[in-house]
């Protein structure tokens, strides 16, 4: 065996410590070179924080600043919006004073209006019933007239040979003479005491009177007026449904008197009164296109505008149905 050479063994020693050294060394220099590379990722990072706290705190008052001028675009759009109601509300108010303004000025015309109509009804019907005094008083003239020509005939004509025969003849015709004239005078008597209590108000005893007259002198000119007055009483008693009635035989049992348009028109007014606008329609129509020259043409007219009909185009003309002999 070899013996172990010292001087080998000591540069065997100082090449471990110069390992190890080396290797302290190096293992110091990662060390620090670690902890520098921690402390430049630590910078790095604290900066991006300040980075993104800064972007941060950027959008914070970019939201800021936008959630205020939102705030600041409604507040005006709400100060917007409030003048806008009061505007319409005060809008709103002139306009339902100026509605009810116009609905004041033109119920109150129609309201004339329809008392204009009924008053110029009234002084109608009171002409009418001057008329009718009037003709009632020709009657009593032209009976009188009658009585008076007799008279003459009688002062006139010699007095009668005494004979009995002859004065039977006589008597005959003086009786005949006489019930000729009785009646007229009864006649016209009972008409114008009903007329008279027709205008006083004494409704029962006119329409007694007219009944009588039509009982026993349902033929004579005036009968048609006795029927139409009868009607006259039923509508001035507000009895519409029996005006109506009484107005209709006017027209049946007098079709060519001159009262027929008057049945017409008052039957017409009687039916407004009741409600039944469509059958008051018919009755002023009649007027119109029947009776053209009729002074109850233009109130018919007015009527029926009331009513809802246009009347400014002329009726058709109705077909004649006369027949050819």
């Amino acid at each position: 065996m070899h013996g172990t050479n010292p001087g080998d063994n000591g540069s065997s020693n100082t090449m471990i410590r110069r390992s190890t050294t080396l290797c302290s060394l190096l293992l110091g220099a990662s060390g620090i070179l670690a902890a520098q590379n921690q402390k430049d990722m630590i910078i790095q990072m604290q900066r991006d924080m300040g980075l993104l706290q800064e972007q941060v705190r950027t959008m914070q008052r970019t939201q800021d600043e936008k959630f205020a001028a939102i705030t600041e675009n409604l507040r005006t759009t709400l100060d917007v919006v409030n003048r806008l109601t009061a505007t319409l509300a005060v809008t709103q108010k002139d306009m339902n004073d100026k509605l009810g303004e116009i609905t004041r000025n033109v119920s109150s015309p129609m309201t004339s209006m329809g008392g204009k109509v009924d008053s110029m009804a009234d002084q109608f019907q009171g002409l009418s019933n001057s008329v009718a005094d009037l003709n009632s008083r020709l009657g009593k003239l032209d009976a009188r007239i009658a009585e008076l020509q007799k008279m003459i005939q009688v002062i006139q004509t010699p007095p009668a040979a005494p004979p009995a025969a002859g004065g039977g003849d006589g008597m005959a015709a003086n009786t005949t003479g006489g019930t000729g004239a009785v009646p007229l005078a009864s006649a016209q008597k009972i008409f114008d005491d009903a007329n008279r209590d027709m205008l006083a108000g004494s409704f029962d005893l006119a329409l007694q009177g007219f009944q009588d007259y039509l009982k026993n002198y349902g033929n004579t000119q005036q009968a048609a007026d006795a029927q139409f007055y009868i009607g006259e009483v039923h509508f001035r008693r507000d009895d519409f449904d029996s005006a109506v009635r009484e107005y209709t035989k006017v027209m049946d049992a007098y079709p060519d008197s001159s009262r027929v348009a008057d049945a017409h028109f008052k039957k017409g007014m009687a039916l407004v009164k009741l409600g039944r606008r469509t059958d008051a329609k018919k009755e002023f129509q009649t007027v119109v296109e029947k009776f053209p020259g009729n002074p109850l043409v233009a109130r018919s007219k007015d009527y029926l505008k009331a009513l809802g009909v246009n009347t400014s185009q002329a009726p058709a003309p109705k077909k004649s149905t006369t027949r050819k002999r």
